[in-house]
C-alpha cells in the first residue's frame, strides 16, 4: 500500500505576528523541525514539503534536509522534495491542494497513486514517529477508511475533536480540491460522506498546535522537560 506525505509548512503566522517555523525552542532546533524530523523517520513513500514563496527557509535547509532523508532512507523513510505555494497567503486549503497536486503529478498510471496521503502541520512540533506510526497501521489494518485522524487523549469524551496529522485516503481526493481559503482536513472529517477512525494522542501535548505567544512559552517549557 502506497502511502505519500504532504507537510504543510506554508502558513504566514498571522496572529503569531512572526514567521513561526524557524522559532527556536531550544538550543538549534526550529520549531518547524521537530514534527519534520519524526516524519523523515517514518514508513511512507514519499514527501513533500509545502513552504510559503518568501520563506528564507532558515529553519530548514535543502540541502540538510537531503542528507537527513538519505541518512534515514535504509529504514524506509521517504525521499522528500520542498514545493513552494504561490496562493499560500490565500488559506491552508491552496497549500494542501498544492502538496496533493505535486504528489499525482505525472501519474498517469493509476496504479501508481497513493493509496493515501499523510498530512502534517508545521506547527504540531511534539508530533512524534510512534504517534505518526500509529496512525500509518491503523490506516493499513482498514483501508477501506476514508480516512483516520487524530484525537486528543482525552477522547472519550463527546463531541470528538478530530484534527491532523491525518491519513486521507484517495477516496477523498476530489474533496480535497474543492477546499477553499482557511477550509482543511477537519471540514472534511465533517463530511457525512466519509466514514474513518481516530487514534488518540498518548497526551495532549502531542497535538499541541503552536498557534500564538502563550502556545509558544509553553512549548518552549515542554522542550526543557523533554531534553536529554
Amino acid at each position: 500500500m502506497g502511502i505519500s506525505a504532504i507537510y504543510l509548512a506554508a502558513g504566514l503566522s498571522r496572529r503569531m505576528g512572526r514567521r513561526k517555523q524557524e522559532l527556536v525552542l531550544m538550543p538549534g532546533i526550529a520549531l518547524g523541525r521537530m514534527a519534520l524530523h519524526a516524519l523523515l523517520q517514518c514508513s511512507v513513500e514519499e514527501a513533500v514539503i509545502v513552504v510559503h514563496p518568501s520563506d528564507p527557509l532558515n529553519w530548514a535547509p535543502e540541502e540538510e534536509l537531503s542528507m537527513r532523508s538519505q541518512h534515514f532512507r535504509h529504514k524506509g523513510a521517504p525521499s522528500i522534495r520542498m514545493i513552494r505555494c504561490e496562493r499560500a497567503d490565500e488559506g491552508m486549503a491552496y497549500s494542501l491542494r498544492k502538496g496533493l497536486t505535486a504528489l499525482l503529478s505525472g501519474r498517469s498510471d493509476t496504479k501508481l497513486v497513493p493509496d493515501a496521503i499523510l498530512v502534517l502541520l508545521a506547527d504540531q512540533p511534539f508530533v512524534d514517529r510512534k504517534h505518526i506510526e500509529r496512525l500509518l497501521s491503523r490506516f493499513r489494518g482498514q483501508p477501506h477508511l476514508d480516512y483516520v485522524a487524530s484525537a486528543p487523549g482525552d477522547a472519550e469524551d463527546f463531541p470528538l475533536t478530530l484534527m491532523p496529522p491525518a491519513i486521507l485516503s484517495r477516496t477523498m481526493y476530489e474533496a480535497i480540491e474543492e477546499l477553499e481559503g482557511d477550509e482543511g482536513a477537519r471540514k472534511l472529517f465533517a463530511n457525512a460522506r466519509f466514514h474513518g477512525e481516530f487514534v488518540s494522542a498518548v497526551s495532549d501535548e502531542v497535538l499541541l498546535d503552536v498557534d500564538n505567544q502563550v502556545d509558544l512559552e509553553l512549548a518552549i517549557e515542554l522542550c526543557k522537560s523533554i531534553r536529554p
